[in-house]
């Protein structure tokens, strides 16, 4: 049963998501680079034992890192949060949770009291739990 510190979990995840995806392609492909350039020199023990360190290494790579689930996700909560009703409760959610504003700098970009932000993004974040709940259910 899902619970609002596990979206709250989640959507903190989707705002490092973009990054984490970007660092992972980066050094898989530097992994590859070299791999490439290790096949090209004379095959010997130091250099077949290189290889087979690389290939190991990105075969652990694609094992643990799943990129289709970590989007999968994000298409979930960004589907349920187009689904809120309000207009503001999408807002507070984004500026706080995807673009990781403090309550306080959100709070004055909406003009609302730090309390009442607070207050808001509480109930934003019950609403968008029902829907996600109700997509499960």
């Amino acid at each position: 049963m899902l619970t609002i510190d596990e979206v709250k979990r989640d959507l903190r995840q989707i705002k490092n998501q973009q990054h984490i995806i970007q660092t992972y392609n980066d050094t898989k492909q530097q992994y590859e680079k070299r791999l490439e350039y290790l096949k090209n020199l004379p095959k010997n023990d130091e250099n077949i034992e290189k290889i087979n360190k690389i290939q190991s290494i990105l075969t652990k790579f694609e094992e643990e890192f799943d990129e289709n689930k970590l989007l999968d996700k994000e298409k979930m909560y960004m589907e349920a949060l187009n689904k809120l009703s309000d207009e503001t409760d999408r807002v507070v959610l984004m500026k706080v949770y995807i673009q990781g504003k403090t309550y306080f700098k959100a709070s004055i970009e909406m003009c609302y009291s730090f309390e009442s932000m607070k207050k808001k993004l509480k109930s934003a974040l019950r609403k968008l739990l029902n829907i996600l709940k109700k997509k499960d259910g």
